[in-house]
């Protein structure tokens, strides 16, 4: 109830629609594959995944109905909602289960229209990504409150060339990386990279684990060496390392649900 969009986001012009039975599925999967390619650690959906999502979340959750979806040109929002009743005043809690968007326009469309939303106290999610633009949309920040946080990726690298040969970089450059005696060039940018076993002398070392934390760029190296997990070969080295390989999105995987 105290979270109000600020008055230049406020914009009901019917962009926004109930998704309903056959339209379900299509204008959810189109969207999905679409969202799923802005961040890592997103996943695919084939029709098969969509059609059984779809037939497990029409039943209802212990004390949550069944899921409602709500739909706009560029992103969907999905979500339950548990009715509660004090002494006659509605208090319902909407649990949302997913947003993708892929534009702002549909992001503060769907926030908008869900907290406009009638009987509704308060909106719960266990899905929202740590780098969410939500609070700066609000009139009130503190409307907002993150009350946990949990990792929901996991990352074990088991074939090097391939998987960060598979990704982009966000600057054009090339980290020579020691990895349990194993020292590995990755090199790329913007449009791509590659990775190979080199003998040159390293910019970081670190281990398995710790390089693996590196794919999906959520994590900057300089962390991983004040935590002592790697070292590097100066502060130059370090600084070029974070640049390069940190995405501009967190990493997020909205498979929870």
């Amino acid at each position: 109830r105290a979270a109000r969009m600020r008055d230049e986001y406020r914009d009901l012009s019917g962009s926004v629609r109930f998704l309903e039975g056959d339209d379900v599925v299509p204008a959810v999967s189109a969207i999905w594959d679409r969202f799923r390619r802005l961040r890592a650690g997103g996943t695919d959906r084939t029709p098969t995944v969509q059609q059984f999502m779809f037939e497990q979340r029409d039943k209802e959750a212990g004390a949550q109905g069944p899921m409602v979806y709500l739909g706009h040109a560029s992103g969907y929002a999905a979500y339950r909602i548990e009715e509660r009743w004090n002494d006659g005043h509605p208090a319902h809690i909407l649990h949302l289960a997913e947003m993708p968007t892929f534009t702002p326009e549909a992001h503060a469309a769907l926030w908008q229209t869900l907290l406009s939303m009638d009987l509704v106290g308060e909106i719960r999610s266990r899905n929202v990504p740590i780098d969410d633009p939500l609070p700066f949309l609000l009139e009130n920040q503190r409307a907002l409150r993150t009350t946990d946080l949990n990792d929901g990726v996991w990352v074990n690298v088991r074939d090097i060339p391939t998987s960060f040969g598979a990704r982009t970089y966000r600057t054009v450059d090339r980290i020579v990386v020691e990895v349990d005696g194993k020292r590995w060039a990755v090199e790329g940018g913007p449009d791509g990279g590659s990775c190979a076993s080199v003998r040159t002398k390293p910019d970081l070392v670190t281990s398995h684990a710790w390089f693996s934390a590196l794919l999906y760029g959520g994590v900057y190296p300089s962390a991983l060496v004040a935590g002592r997990r790697m070292t590097a070969r100066n502060a130059d080295a370090l600084a070029r390392a974070d640049l390069f390989f940190t995405t501009t999105l967190a990493p997020h995987c909205q498979d929870a649900y």
